[in-house]
């Protein structure tokens, strides 16, 4: 995480933006101190809703996903759903933050989903 702020500090980031898992938030706590940018936790960058059917085998659920874009487990969040929540939340920061340097954060399957 110390890492991640040096190399990050270079940069004139205008905006600091993690989900709002803890462990993002923590992530990015560091660039943030340093910077003198307050976090801006954003609700819709939190990691994709899974549904109850992973209890019994997490990779095989996580694959069921990966097969048909638009499948969901029951209570759970598609992959496209997801894709959907998460690019039109970058969408929004950059209308924005036009042509700005920020930090956005997330974990997992939504981050390469967005990409």
């Amino acid at each position: 995480m110390v890492r991640v702020a040096e190399v990050l500090c270079n940069y004139p980031i205008a905006g600091i933006f993690p989900s709002p898992y803890r462990r993002a938030r923590q992530t990015v706590e560091p660039i943030a101190a340093r910077l003198k940018i307050p976090l801006q936790v954003l609700p819709e960058l939190h990691e994709r809703k899974l549904g109850g059917a992973f209890e019994a085998d997490f990779n095989s659920a996580v694959r069921e996903t990966w097969r048909d874009p638009y499948f969901s487990h029951p209570g759970g969040e598609s992959n496209a759903a997801a894709q959907e929540r998460g690019v039109s939340v970058l969408g929004k920061i950059q209308e924005q933050y036009p042509g700005a340097q920020l930090v956005l954060f997330t974990f997992g399957n939504l981050m390469a989903m967005v990409m």
